[in-house]
């Protein structure tokens, strides 16, 4: 009998062991779609723990819920996490989790098994069509964006490690992250932005608009009220409308910021930097304080109070 050479033998070994990989590792999926009929003014709650939650409207009077389940740990991971639809009072679109009970377990079971049944590897995206006339309560993931687009209603958009994405709305918007950046424009509305670690960017809000962030920057243009703009480690630009009005309270530690006004602007400021210079740009200031670090005066006619403040940053006020 001959026998196979040594470096056949190695290949063959070596296809299997791909082979036993790539299926170890490939994609369990698992496609959830359901529609519900909903009245006018339904509140909708969206809530996911792992994935994207993407929301748009439609002139259809029912909800169209699609979502993908996938995972790299086989069948019965992907079991783990379900999708539930209570349509009461509120139409709740909820992703469960499978609860992990240690008591359910040999200490052999829990030593090897334990940590890996306590939390589910699988993660579901949402994509999920609301009637024009409803209105969206909350869309909420904890590791995932959150984008919605042509809603109406009180809309909290919340993620922990992810980007929140606001387009066309109407109502109120109030967009919470973690980790990841906020992007708010074109609300006919409210909105308040918050995150931490991230940049937040808002762009023609109608109502009044209210921006935070700790360790990045601040954007906001074309918006006509903002009651304030405050981070840590960040700079701080703001564009104000002609129709702007309102008292405003901006502030960083570390960063510079920057307002420009209309031509026709009155208002009372209070400009005060630590390590920083203070620029003024072609404007008449009837002058109350004026040193290096700060500057405090009134434009034109005066009126609405404009507060800015830094400390290790320069304030530039223009048109």
């Amino acid at each position: 009998m001959k026998s196979i050479p040594g470096f056949f033998t190695s290949a063959l070994i070596l296809a299997a062991v791909l082979s036993l990989s790539t299926e170890a590792y490939s994609d369990f999926q698992e496609e959830f779609h359901k529609t519900i009929k909903v009245e006018k003014g339904k509140t909708i709650v969206i809530d996911n723990i792992n994935g994207n939650v993407n929301v748009s409207s439609w002139d259809n009077d029912y909800v169209d819920v699609y979502a993908l389940k996938k995972t790299r740990r086989g069948r019965d991971e992907l079991d783990r996490m379900t999708i539930e639809v209570h349509n009461k009072d509120v139409l709740e679109i909820t992703t469960v989790a499978d609860e992990y009970d240690p008591d359910e377990y040999s200490f052999f079971e829990r030593f090897f098994k334990g940590f890996r049944k306590r939390n589910p590897k699988v993660t579901v995206e949402y994509t999920v069509k609301i009637p024009r006339t409803s209105n969206l309560g909350i869309a909420e993931t904890t590791n995932g964006n959150v984008n919605i687009t042509g809603t109406s209603g009180e809309t909290l958009a919340k993620t922990t490690n992810g980007r929140v994405f606001v387009d066309d709305v109407k109502g109120y918007i109030n967009a919470v992250s973690t980790n990841g950046s906020i992007k708010v424009i074109d609300v006919e509305g409210s909105a308040d932005a918050k995150t931490t670690n991230g940049k937040v960017y808002i762009e023609n809000v109608s109502g009044v608009t209210s921006a935070k962030s700790t360790n990045s920057g601040i954007e906001i243009k074309g918006t006509s009220e903002i009651n304030s703009a405050r981070t840590t480690n960040g700079n701080i630009k703001i564009f104000l409308t002609e129709d702007s009005s309102g008292d405003m309270d901006i502030s960083t530690t570390n960063g510079s910021i920057t307002l420009r006004v209309p031509l026709n602007f009155n208002g009372d400021v209070d400009l005060k930097t630590t390590n920083g210079s203070i620029k003024a740009e072609n404007f008449t200031i009837t002058l109350g304080k004026l040193s290096k670090n700060h500057l405090i005066g009134t434009i034109g006619n005066g009126g609405r109070f404009i507060n800015i403040k830094t400390t290790n940053g320069s304030i530039i006020l223009g048109k």
